[in-house]
């Protein structure tokens, strides 16, 4: 779809995916760069905690932009029944697909009438053609960076930040390292995540 759309230039810009190994090999085998930010991927402890390199969906929207990308895929689970977990889409303004890219996307995927046709590229072939870069700690560090610019009245919790208690739930999802980080690096001292809800867990 990304193809149709853009046409050439959509292989000069990136496309952003949060843990979607699949998606980008067949993004790569078409000629699109592809920015990956993948669990497993150059980080062999985040194979006993995964946890490490979880990234939010809201980061993949910032990653769009940040990154200059025509489009952003977050495969992901869902905080909603099992049979609607799959992937977000987001468009190059950082915002989840609107019509017509949902309908078009979608009619993309209708006419594959066999996977086996589907084309894709390895990982280390896409590497060595320069179509995968591996996105981490720089992206992280600038979300971080403009989450901070958000905030109304840092002298206020400079003043109470270490005494303030704060009891956080990720939900089994993707919030807990980035969510204590910027409460640290705010000021707060005293988060207390709760233990029950705070692994990943896509059968919860």
């Amino acid at each position: 779809y990304i193809a149709v759309i853009c046409g050439g230039l959509s292989a000069e810009r990136d496309v952003s995916i949060s843990s979607g190994t699949g998606a980008a090999r067949a993004l790569r085998a078409r000629g699109h760069k592809v920015a990956l930010v993948d669990l497993f991927l150059g980080n062999p402890s985040a194979v006993n905690d995964p946890r490490s390199v979880l990234r939010p969906t809201p980061e993949l929207s910032f990653a769009v932009r940040y990154l200059d990308c025509v489009a952003g895929i977050n495969v992901t689970a869902s905080h909603n029944p099992p049979e609607y977990n799959g992937y977000k889409v987001y468009w190059e303004d950082g915002a989840q697909i609107t019509p017509p890219h949902d309908t078009g996307i979608m009619a993309e995927v209708k006419a594959i009438t066999d996977f086996a046709d589907t084309k894709t590229m390895e990982m280390i072939d896409a590497i060595k053609a320069g179509l995968l870069v591996t996105i981490g700690a720089e992206v992280d560090d600038a979300y971080m960076g403009e989450l901070k610019k958000l905030v109304l009245h840092q002298d206020a919790i400079d003043k109470y930040g270490k005494d303030l208690k704060i009891v956080y739930t990720p939900l089994h999802g993707t919030g807990n390292i980035p969510a204590r980080r910027i409460l640290s690096d705010l000021g707060f001292e005293n988060v207390y995540v709760v233990p029950e809800q705070e692994l990943p867990d896509g059968n919860f």
